[in-house]
């Protein structure tokens, strides 16, 4: 084997889409996404970041301002795969429920839910 082929790693993704509609200025609207503990970038308004990783297990979270966290989501990362994730607010509840959970709840107020897992480009 040459040393390119032994250093060769099946490769897998995550990808998060911003779905969070703020109307005020679109930088503040931005999320910020975390892999396995360590920040992985941020996704503006209505767009999306993809990470690549290596296959197997992963935890993903997002923050809104550094202050408002979604709960940890564990995903598996099959092998030439990506998986797709979209970042937003509860839009179950009520606007008033909703400013209550980001006020005394900030930890969790945020929500990430995974989409689908389609292959990789």
């Amino acid at each position: 084997m040459t040393g390119d082929q032994e250093n060769t790693q099946p490769v897998g993704g995550i990808e998060v889409v911003n779905k969070y509609q703020w109307i005020g200025d679109p930088r503040f609207g931005r999320l910020r996404v975390s892999i396995d503990g360590k920040a992985a970038g941020s996704v503006p308004l209505s767009g999306s970041l993809r990470t690549a990783v290596v296959p197997g297990a992963h935890t993903v979270r997002i923050s809104l301002h550094r202050q408002h966290w979604s709960p940890r989501v564990d995903v598996e990362v099959p092998a030439g795969s990506t998986v797709v994730l979209d970042g937003d607010i509860d839009r179950t509840s009520s606007v008033l429920r909703r400013m209550a959970g980001m006020l005394f709840h900030p930890l969790s107020c945020m929500e990430l839910k995974v989409q689908t897992t389609r292959p990789s480009n």
